[in-house]
């Protein structure tokens, strides 16, 4: 019995491990990087690193328009899942660490000054 609940222990810590951070912080469109702003209006993941350093997988579920997205840095293959509040924010960029996702629907680059961003740092 000591062995089964040690091995359910160390799956437990080794899986929990296996998971990136992030921290959550809003930014607005004036205080983005410029290399985020030339792609933040279009909607699909973007790694501006150069190696890319990440990678995006999204899982429709059984309804349409559910997506559950999970990064994986390449590096060591360790991912976070993303079960976003709101549809729009499947549309996300990652640079140098940090992950920006928008926080409305329908964004227009003529009104760019009225949105408001996601920044996450990875850790």
């Amino acid at each position: 019995m000591r062995i089964i609940t040690y091995i359910l222990i160390l799956s437990t810590t080794i899986i929990s491990c296996n998971d990136l951070k992030l921290i959550k912080s809003d930014i607005e469109y004036s205080k983005l990087p410029i290399e985020v702003k030339d792609y933040i209006f279009e909607s699909k993941f973007k790694d501006l690193n150069k190696p890319e350093k990440y990678k995006v997988e999204n899982y429709q579920t059984l309804l349409p328009w559910i997506y559950k997205t999970k990064i994986i840095r390449l590096r060591d293959n360790k991912s976070y899942k993303i079960n976003f509040d709101k549809e729009f924010n499947i549309s996300t960029l990652i640079i140098n660490d940090s992950l920006y996702t928008t926080n409305n629907y329908n964004i227009y680059p003529i009104d760019s000054l009225k949105y408001t961003f996601s920044k996450y740092l990875i850790k």
